[in-house]
C-alpha cells in the first residue's frame, strides 16, 4: 500500500507538484498548481510518498465540507505513479468520509475504476502529420467554410499579451444569462490566461474580417499539449468561417510535431462534431461522485 498524506495549499511544494503533473504521460493543464491557483478559491492536495503521485481536491467548506469539480477543470484524479485498484479505494473512502459530497472527474490515464463511475467524452487531435495530411482528414464543412474565410479575406493574428475581446464578446453572446457564469468565473479565465503567459505557455489567435475581430481563440501550450481554454465569435465570424481558419491555423502552425490539440470537449453532440470534423478523435474520462447530503442540501449544494 502506497504511503500519503493530505496538504495543505500552504504545504504544498510547487516545483515538485508541478513536476510530477507535467512528467505523467496524461498530463493535462488543470493539475498544476499555477492553473489550479485562480481556477478556485480553496483547494488541497493527496501527495504519495516523494511526491511519486498528487492528486488535487478543490474543495468548498460551507456550510459543508465538499469536493467540487471547478468550472474550468476537465479532468483532475492523480497524477504521477498510477495508483492500483486497492489504494484507489482506500483513498477514494478516506475522501468521502471527511467530505459530505464528492464530484471528481479523473484524467482519461483511468479508463476503469474500483467504483461506480460515468463517462464523458473529450475530442483531442494529434498533430503529428504534415499540413497536408492534416488537412486531408477535414471534412467538406471545413473546407467548405475555409474557402469561405479566403474569399472574404480572413486573416489570423498571433499575440501572447492578454485581450478581454473573447471575454466581452462571450459575455454578450453565448455567455449571456448563463447564472453560473458570473463575474469571478471571468476573472479566473483571465487570471488562469495571464498566469501560463508569464511562463511563455500561453497564446492568442485572432480572426479579422475587414480589419475587425470577429473570432478569437486563447491556447494553453505547455510541454506537448495545446489546450483550447477560451474561444469566441461573434456573428460575423459565423458568416465568413473565421472559427474555422483560426483552428486551420493553429493546426498548420503545429503540424508535423509530437503535440495533441486538445479541444476540451464535449458531452454536446454538436460541439463534439464541430470538434472532429477537423479529424479529431473522441476521447473518454470518467466521473465518480457520491453524495451524503440530506434533502433540501442535496439539492441546494452543487
Amino acid at each position: 500500500m502506497f504511503k500519503y498524506q493530505l496538504l495543505t495549499r500552504e504545504q504544498i511544494n510547487d516545483d515538485r507538484w508541478n513536476a510530477t503533473v507535467l512528467g505523467d504521460s496524461h498530463f493535462r493543464h488543470y493539475a498544476l498548481t499555477y492553473y489550479l491557483d485562480y481556477a478556485t478559491t480553496d483547494w488541497s492536495g493527496l501527495v504519495g510518498e516523494d511526491y511519486q503521485w498528487v492528486w488535487p481536491l478543490p474543495t468548498k467548506r460551507v456550510p459543508l465540507n465538499r469536493v467540487v469539480q471547478p468550472l474550468l477543470t476537465q479532468q483532475l484524479g492523480p497524477y504521477g505513479l498510477t495508483l492500483d485498484d486497492n489504494t484507489f479505494t482506500e483513498i477514494w473512502k478516506r475522501i468521502n468520509k471527511t467530505h459530505r459530497k464528492v464530484r471528481i472527474k479523473f484524467n482519461d490515464k483511468y479508463q476503469t475504476l474500483p467504483f461506480p463511475s460515468t463517462n464523458h467524452v473529450n475530442v483531442e487531435l494529434a498533430l503529428e502529420g504534415t499540413a497536408d495530411q492534416m488537412h486531408s482528414n477535414y471534412n467538406r464543412n471545413v473546407q467548405g467554410n475555409l474557402n469561405k474565410a479566403t474569399k472574404a479575406a480572413v486573416s489570423i493574428m498571433l499575440e501572447t499579451a492578454f485581450d478581454p475581446w473573447a471575454l466581452e464578446t462571450f459575455k454578450k453572446g453565448r455567455g449571456k444569462g448563463i447564472q453560473v457564469l458570473n463575474d469571478a468565473f471571468f476573472t479566473s479565465v483571465e487570471e488562469i490566461y495571464c498566469a501560463f503567459e508569464k511562463r511563455g505557455e500561453a497564446c492568442i489567435y485572432s480572426a479579422l474580417s475587414a480589419g475587425t475581430k470577429v473570432a478569437q481563440v486563447m491556447l494553453l501550450t505547455t510541454q506537448d499539449r495545446l489546450l483550447l481554454f477560451f474561444s469566441a465569435s461573434n456573428e460575423m465570424a459565423r458568416n465568413v468561417g473565421a472559427m474555422h481558419a483560426i483552428l486551420d491555423r493553429i493546426i498548420s502552425d503545429h503540424s508535423g510535431s509530437d503535440k495533441v490539440l486538445d479541444f476540451e470537449g464535449s458531452d454536446n453532440a454538436q460541439l463534439a462534431f464541430f470538434y472532429k470534423s477537423f479529424g479529431g478523435s473522441e476521447k473518454i474520462y470518467l466521473q465518480a461522485e457520491e453524495d451524503r447530503l440530506i434533502w433540501p442540501l442535496n439539492q441546494l449544494l452543487k
